[in-house]
This record gives C-alpha cells, sequence and structure tokens, in this order.
C-alpha cells in the first residue's frame, strides 16, 4: 500500500486561483461586451437593408416613388412604415423595424426613421398630397447621387419620445430631438439610396449636415 498522503489546496493557492480567475474576467468581459454590442449593430445593419429593400421593391410598383412619410388615404392612415408592413406585402414582419440594441419597445416597435422631407432637394419631391403638404414621396430616380444620399436611420427611440422616430431631420425637429438621428451603438446605421449601409460617427453625421444628435442614453451629442 502506497503511503502517500494526498491533500486539498491551501488557502493561499485558492486565494491565487480567485485572483487569476477575476483577473482573466475583467481582461475578457469588455471584449465580449464589444462583442456582443458589434452583433447587435450588425444585425441593425441588416434590418436596415430590408427596409430599404422593401422601399425600392414598393418604388418598382409605384413609379419610382418612396412611401411618404405621413399617409391619408386608402387604405389608411399611417406611415411609411405602416405603408411596407401593415397596409402592403413588403416587410414580412414588424422585427425588421426593431433595432437590437434598443431594449424597451414602450408604445412603439418602430426605431428607424425615414429622412424628413425638409432636408430633402425640391427637386426630388412628388407634388404636394392634400391634407399632408410636407409629406410628399420621393422620385428615386430623380436623386443624383445614390451612395451619398441616406434615406433611412437610427432615429431617437426614447422614453421622452415614446411616439416619434417617424423620421430624422439634420435639427433634430421641433422640440429638439423629436426627430432625432440616434447613436445608440455609438455610431448611426444609415441606409443610403444605393443599398449600402454605413455605420457613421458622429463626425461622418456632420459631413451628411447633421447638427444635432443624439446618444443612446437620449443626451446631445456636441463633439463632432
Amino acid at each position: 500500500m502506497s503511503d502517500r498522503q494526498y491533500h486539498g489546496f491551501t488557502l493561499i493557492e485558492l486565494l491565487i486561483v480567485i485572483a487569476i480567475l477575476s483577473l482573466l474576467a475583467s481582461i475578457l468581459l469588455p471584449s465580449l461586451n464589444r462583442a456582443k454590442e458589434m452583433a447587435k449593430r450588425m444585425a441593425c445593419a441588416s434590418n436596415l437593408k430590408a427596409v430599404g429593400l422593401a422601399q425600392i421593391v414598393y418604388s418598382n410598383d409605384y413609379g419610382r416613388k418612396s412611401p411618404p412619410a405621413v399617409w391619408q388615404g386608402p387604405p389608411g392612415s399611417g406611415t411609411w412604415r405602416n405603408i411596407l408592413y401593415l397596409y402592403g406585402d413588403y416587410v414580412d414582419s414588424k422585427e425588421a423595424f426593431h433595432c437590437p440594441s434598443v431594449d424597451h419597445y414602450l408604445s412603439s416597435w418602430y426605431h428607424y426613421g425615414q429622412k424628413h422631407n425638409i432636408d430633402v432637394p425640391l427637386e426630388y419631391r412628388t407634388a404636394k398630397p392634400p391634407g399632408y403638404p410636407d409629406w410628399q414621396a420621393i422620385h428615386f430616380n430623380r436623386v443624383k447621387n445614390p451612395s451619398s444620399y441616406y434615406h433611412i436611420g437610427d432615429s431617437a427611440n426614447l422614453p421622452r419620445w415614446p411616439k416619434q422616430w417617424m423620421t430624422i431631420r439634420k435639427t433634430g425637429g421641433s422640440p429638439r430631438g423629436n426627430d432625432a438621428v440616434c447613436l445608440r451603438h455609438g455610431v448611426a446605421n444609415m441606409w443610403f439610396l444605393d443599398g449600402h449601409v454605413e455605420s457613421c460617427s458622429a463626425y461622418r453625421l456632420g459631413d451628411l449636415g447633421f447638427i444635432y444628435m443624439l446618444d443612446k442614453n437620449g443626451q446631445e451629442v456636441d463633439d463632432f
């Protein structure tokens, strides 16, 4: 019989193991969180691509015109998203309008806004509809440089404005923030008319003409 003796870890050894595990966790967790947020940002971009494609398909059915931001008439009143999902068959699920980085639905499942008409050149717009003179559709064929023309993007889905986010506006709307673009990923995903999605930093949004934008907490971004 062997007289070898076995013993467990000493207290010092256990403390060393715990310290090593804590150090590894502190190193790995931020990387895991960044990877998780990156995955959400990519899923958001995928949703925007799907919604953008739906706009293109809609425009092919309606003389290369986009859905108007607001609509009143048959089949019913609503927004551009209602037209694509509720009244049309262009988007399969309302989840396409939900950004996975938003963890609250509030009273709306809309997290993307269409470019506000006030930011659209007059020559791109259709005739003014009765009742909603500021909400014309856009003639896609008239857009001179589709690769630099953003049309849909991350809008400010925040508790302060639970029924907005229908449009995005360079000035943030009135009151400020009502139609704001939102850098909810640290950047804002924007769909351009040529079909690509770009993750735009505050500096890039500034280059696109935005003078007001919000971060994911609803605070104004002023460093751009």
